[in-house]
């Protein structure tokens, strides 16, 4: 099953990601690489554990 990914940006500030499906995939890479262009990701999955497992090495897990 297909994740999806909806991107809101208010005008001036940083855009936000709303990803689900993050556990693997296209949606864990989008959760990787936004936050290096400076946007937020809110990142949803069914095993939030492996998310978390997935992008602890990337210093920018809240």
């Amino acid at each position: 099953m297909a994740g999806a990914i909806l991107i809101i940006r208010v005008e001036g500030s940083t855009r936000v990601w709303f990803v689900t499906g993050a556990s693997r995939g296209f949606g864990l890479e989008i959760a990787r690489e936004a936050p290096a262009e400076g946007d937020a990701v809110v990142a949803s999955a069914r095993n939030a554990e492996q998310v978390e497992a997935e992008l602890a090495g990337t210093g920018r897990l809240r």
